[in-house]
């Protein structure tokens, strides 16, 4: 009995990590997502500016 109670614990939490996990990992991937665009952005506007010259 006591065994069971542990493993549906130590799933649990497993689980519970597993999906914070998963929410860190998709707030980066935004993070990544938006650098990229003001990257993208930056680059844009820089070849602009040097077609202007």
């Amino acid at each position: 009995m006591l065994t069971i109670c542990g493993n549906v614990i130590l799933y649990a939490a497993l689980i519970g990590y597993i999906i914070r996990l998963s929410k860190v990992a998709y707030i980066q991937a935004q993070q990544i997502q938006k650098y990229r665009e003001i990257v993208a952005l930056y680059e844009m506007r820089h070849k602009e500016s040097h077609e202007k010259l």
